[in-house]
């Protein structure tokens, strides 16, 4: 069952200015996944009030055991709305063959209506 967004724009306003997350029984990051103990923060930013992960650093901490299925909905929500291109050169040789003919339209767009050519080409 999917996890409501109203609940994950809420829990997300409790990952900072959040000093109370010390007093739960245990931790969550929506980044990493990691679950922890409180007292396994060592580093907090925003003057003090938000807790970075003590695995991966990021200022994602919810207090309580959320559960995997909310962190994973968590991470996918906040995060997942980045662009990820993996390490595979086979990936990257077939999106350059699939980007050229868009690459010549924009240079020949630029070069006869903006001028000389476009930075870089």
């Amino acid at each position: 069952m999917p996890v409501p967004v109203s609940l994950l724009e809420r829990l997300h306003r409790t990952s900072i200015h959040h000093r109370s997350v010390e007093a739960a029984a245990t931790c969550g990051c929506f980044f990493c996944g990691a679950t922890f103990h409180p007292a396994e923060i060592a580093a907090w930013v925003d003057e003090g009030d938000t807790a970075l992960c003590p695995r991966c650093g990021i200022d994602s901490v919810l207090a309580g055991n959320v559960g995997a299925e909310v962190l994973a909905a968590m991470h996918a929500y906040w995060f997942g709305r980045s662009i990820y291109f993996p390490e595979d050169e086979r990936w990257w040789h077939k999106l350059r063959w699939r980007l050229m003919p868009l690459e010549r339209r924009v240079v020949w767009f630029w070069r006869t209506h903006l001028g000389p050519s476009p930075p870089g080409s």
